[in-house]
């Protein structure tokens, strides 16, 4: 019995990769207000989305402070004039003022900052992360954005828990000049927002659903073994 060409078996393996459950070496966590059917958070800010890159594969286990690539966090609206981190631009998108919409994980965690959740033995990660595939009872989820010696920003801290409820609210925000009110902030968590959050925890997802093998891919794998069979017919 002749083996088949060389051509069909490299098809085959590609094939099969393809269609074999991948593990991506990086995901993102993506959050946002409309998932909390909320009207309003603080002053005239009116919705909030939170993008975080994981430089690490989606499994089950532990992920306290893991290494992060890029960090955007934004609100939308204006914050009234009295909020004490308050930036200089009352109307802006962004957390932050304009340069520190996005940080990298570096930056992140140099300021103190933390991102602390498990994820359960038996998540079934193959349709995503729901907050109820979290370990624990209590806070299974925390992103805490502080931010040291600024004085120009407007950071979260953002906590889901296993029943189903959570808050955002203003991390501690302390030293630095604040570029409005040329005073010195010194915020404590809570001092500026503290909104309650409610979810389903089986509904709430974290991370989508990982991509199907590229179909512009598979075509060519089709159409690399459509041109095999034609050859070997001439």
């Amino acid at each position: 019995m002749r083996s088949p060409p060389r051509v069909l078996r490299i098809v085959a393996v590609l094939c099969a990769a393809l269609l074999a459950p991948r593990q991506a070496a990086a995901f993102w966590i993506e959050l946002s207000s409309s998932e909390f059917a909320l009207d309003n958070l603080f002053s005239s800010v009116t919705s909030f989305t939170l993008e975080i890159e994981v430089v690490a594969p989606l499994q089950p286990g532990a992920y306290e402070n893991p290494p992060l690539g890029d960090i955007e966090f934004r609100v939308v609206g204006s914050l009234d004039p009295s909020t004490p981190a308050r930036s200089a631009n009352s109307a802006f998108t962004g957390f932050a003022v304009e340069d520190r919409e996005e940080l990298s994980g570096q930056a992140f965690y140099a300021q103190g900052n933390a991102l602390r959740f498990e994820i359960a033995s038996d998540a079934e990660l193959a349709d995503g992360l729901q907050v109820s595939e979290l370990a624990g009872s209590g806070i299974v989820f925390e992103f805490d954005g502080r931010e040291l010696g600024t004085g120009r920003y407007h950071p979260p801290i953002l906590q889901l828990r296993g029943d189903g409820s959570g808050s955002i609210r203003n991390a501690a925000n302390t030293g630095g000049i604040n570029p409005f009110t040329d005073v010195e902030v010194n915020a404590s968590i809570g001092d500026e927002y503290d909104v309650s959050l409610g979810f389903d925890p089986a509904s709430l997802t974290l991370v989508e659903a990982p991509e199907p093998p590229s179909a512009a891919v598979l075509a060519a794998a089709v159409a690399m073994l459509a041109a095999a069979r034609r050859r070997r017919h001439r």
